[in-house]
Order: structure tokens, then C-alpha cells, then sequence
């Protein structure tokens, strides 16, 4: 008589197998997303409030401001910065003059970011506004 595996216990070692391999695929999965989306959206993958603190604390505003006007935008008349999770964003005002359309909002938002990320406070969406 040969000697072989028992029916049962070979049914729960395929079963036991089988929710191991969807537990590491699920983790693998998880992470994966996260990770995606944190590196593409703007806003903060991390603590929204100490961001928030940080981003009061250095006057973000005042160093962003001083920034476009050495960057030669001469008639920053006032901006604006909302904070969220998913998205944030900074409006910022100047002249109808000195507005020369994407380009501009383009350079205005490369300054933006680039302080941003110096001072770990996330990145921005840009929208600039225009005053007469």
C-alpha cells in the first residue's frame, strides 16, 4: 500500500497558500497605490496641520512675494494660499501688463514649487490672476 497525503490536510495547505499569495499581493497593491498617488498630486502626503503651522511660520507668503519681485514680476498685488490633503493651491494677483498668459503662469508656478519644496511645505497649483 502506498503511503501519500492526506486529502484534507492537502486541501488546507492549497487554501492556507492561496490567502497567503492574495495578503502579499493586497500589501504590494496597497503600497503601490499610495505611493502613486502621493507622487503625483499636488498637496501633502503628510501632516496637513504641521505643514500648515510651517507655512505660517516662515511667512511663506512674504519669502514667495520678495521672490517674484527679484524674478522681475514687479506688481505682485497680493496672493493667496489654500492648504488641503488633495490639492493646493496658490493664487496669485499681478498686473494685465505684466501678464503675458501660460508662459507666465508657468514661470510663476516652476518659483512657487521651487520654494515650496525648499521650505518642505508641499507643492502648489498656480492660478494667477490679473488686475488692471
Amino acid at each position: 500500500m502506498k503511503k501519500g497525503v492526506n486529502p484534507k490536510l492537502k486541501k488546507k495547505g492549497i487554501i492556507i497558500t492561496l490567502l497567503s499569495c492574495l495578503i502579499v499581493i493586497g500589501g504590494f497593491s496597497i503600497n503601490y497605490f499610495t505611493e502613486f498617488v502621493g507622487a503625483d498630486s499636488t498637496g501633502h502626503p503628510f501632516d496637513l496641520h504641521s505643514t500648515a503651522d510651517k507655512t505660517k511660520k516662515i511667512d511663506f507668503t512674504e519669502i514667495l512675494e520678495t521672490s517674484l519681485k527679484e524674478e522681475g514680476y514687479e506688481t505682485v498685488d497680493g496672493m493667496v494660499l489654500q492648504q488641503g490633503k488633495q490639492l493646493s493651491r496658490a493664487t496669485i494677483f499681478i498686473s494685465k501688463k505684466e501678464y503675458k498668459g501660460e508662459t507666465t503662469r508657468k514661470s510663476i508656478e516652476k518659483i512657487v514649487n521651487r520654494l515650496a519644496k525648499e521650505n518642505e511645505i508641499g507643492s502648489f497649483k498656480v492660478l494667477v490672476k490679473t488686475k488692471s
